[in-house]
């Protein structure tokens, strides 16, 4: 870039100010003009210098930023309870656990970007929407200790908890969902 900018000046003092021939200006400029390159050569320099240090920080921040990303991805998918998070607008899936799909027997990508009337029954959609809502609303978490629901493989009793963790512009949250069966299994829940 220095450079770049110290020949574009002794072009436009040769052709533009007419101040001598190229040669003159390239071998034998005026100590004003020598001075004022070199200054400008020293700061395009330190520049370039400056630039690429601020990429490899960022390159950094970015590799640490993505490790930590498939860390907590790594984490969410290996808890045993569904866990899933929506869009707080259009009540959409954006994230969907390992549990989650085994639990609704569909795959994230079939989750991703739909809501509840794209997968249940439209009373059960009606019903999850509206707590949702009501969570939403009311920014607080909702427990429903109990709720049926028809999934790909069948009916199923779910304990499900509804918690607002909204994102910076307030467009998210999350539920974790635990099938009864489960917990009755384990004598987490009595029957």
């Amino acid at each position: 870039m220095g450079l770049g900018f110290y020949g574009f000046d002794i072009i436009v003092d040769v052709y533009v100010f007419r101040s001598g021939t190229l040669q003159e200006e390239i071998f034998n400029p005026a100590p004003q003009e020598l001075w004022m390159r070199m200054f400008v050569l020293l700061v395009s320099i330190a520049f370039a210098i400056s630039i690429q240090y601020l990429l490899r920080r960022e390159q950094q921040t970015s590799k640490r930023a993505q490790t930590a990303e498939r860390f907590l991805n790594s984490v969410v998918d290996n808890i045993p309870s569904m866990i899933f998070i929506k869009d707080a607008d259009e009540l959409r899936f954006v994230r969907v656990n390992r549990t989650g799909e085994q639990l609704l027997g569909l795959t994230t990508q079939e989750l991703v970007g739909k809501n509840d009337y794209d997968l249940f029954a439209e009373l059960q959609a009606d019903f999850f929407t509206s707590k949702d809502r009501e969570v939403l609303d009311s920014c607080k978490g909702l427990d429903i200790p109990e709720e049926e629901i028809d999934t790909a493989l069948g009916k199923r009793c779910l304990h499900t908890r509804k918690v607002p963790i909204l994102d910076d512009r307030g467009g998210r949250f999350t539920c974790w969902v635990f099938p009864m069966t489960s917990l009755k299994q384990s004598g987490l829940l009595q029957s």
